[in-house]
């Protein structure tokens, strides 16, 4: 399924409708199995969207990955990005056999409604029980989000702040403030005509749009959680640098992962602000470096929980 605020599937639509394809396992092995044996490689990351394809295809697919990488005898490890949706216990199984040790999942929001003006064809639980199966299974996942689009109410910015704050533990959550308007995607096409105001964007690529949201509140506020967003970043890298500094790999992926739930915390109290300020904002994210500098000196936190997985 297409998600509507996808311009790649949209762009390759347009002149190969019929474009997606998987190419056979076997041959996909062919080729790390060269790279494995002439340059010792023994990490990869496979550079596709959906690497499961569909619900049809995710199974007989991982099962099929497991059985060729144990039948070469390679002694490598991995990383996928996928849907939520197409992993279980099963699939996950298989791909943690055959090396999987990092998922990249888009889960965009945890709001019910949201997810379906985004087209995603997944629920708030789908993205639960893959952070809870990642866990379970001793590998990292990563999930991408976006808080915002044109017809966010503020009620939806809450509920999916609060379902993503309950996720943040195992998953590094990586945030998008606005979606990005492109009228050549679904969502433009569906939607378009209800955003009370856009513009096109004078820029390199056409077919950009600026918009105002239709909720008030977000209209005023977006711009402030972005300033946030950008001053916790620019705190928590000095932090970071001050009492971590030789932090790196999967080490600085926990660490990350562990201060992004304290963002997630501080725009939630953001958004549930009627009346939201700058120096509110500034306050809240210099007490909540305070907390993560508290819990660094006093050792609360475990970076290294998955330090060695990765080969």
């Amino acid at each position: 399924m297409a998600c509507s605020f996808c311009r790649f599937s949209s762009f390759y639509r347009m002149y190969l409708p019929l474009s997606y394809y998987q190419f056979p396992i076997e041959y996909t092995l062919q080729e790390i199995e060269e790279k494995y044996k002439k340059y010792n490689i023994k990490h990869f990351k496979f550079a596709d969207s959906n690497f499961l394809g569909t619900k049809k295809t995710a199974l007989q697919r991982a099962v099929r990955l497991n059985e060729e990488i144990n039948k070469r005898g390679l002694n490598i490890s991995f990383e996928i990005h996928c849907r939520s949706d197409l992993i279980n216990e099963e699939v996950l199984q298989n791909l943690v056999s055959a090396g999987l040790r990092h998922l990249d999942v888009g889960i965009e929001s945890m709001s019910e409604s949201q997810l379906k003006r985004f087209s995603k064809g997944e629920t708030p639980e789908d993205h639960i029980k893959v952070a809870k199966l990642s866990q379970s299974f001793g590998i990292t996942m990563q999930g991408s989000c976006i808080l915002a689009d044109p017809l966010v109410t503020r009620d939806e910015m809450i509920e999916s702040l609060e379902g993503l704050y309950k996720i943040s533990k195992t998953v590094l959550l990586l945030f998008n403030e606005r979606m990005i308007l492109y009228n050549t995607i679904p969502y433009f096409r569906r939607y378009g005509d209800l955003i009370i105001e856009k513009k096109p964007i004078p820029s390199f690529m056409d077919g950009i749009f600026d918009y105002k949201f239709n909720d008030p509140w977000c209209d005023e506020n977006i711009s402030l959680i972005e300033r946030t967003t950008s001053y916790w970043k620019k705190e928590l890298r000095a932090l970071q640098q001050e009492l971590l500094p030789g932090l790196s790999g999967i080490d600085l992926f926990n660490f990350v992962k562990y201060a992004t739930r304290f963002l997630v915390n501080i725009l939630l109290q953001i958004v549930k602000t009627d009346k939201p300020r700058d120096d509110f904002a500034k306050e809240l994210c210099n007490q909540n470096i305070q907390k993560l500098r508290d819990h660094i000196l006093n050792s609360k936190i475990n970076f290294i929980f998955y330090k060695g997985i990765l080969k």
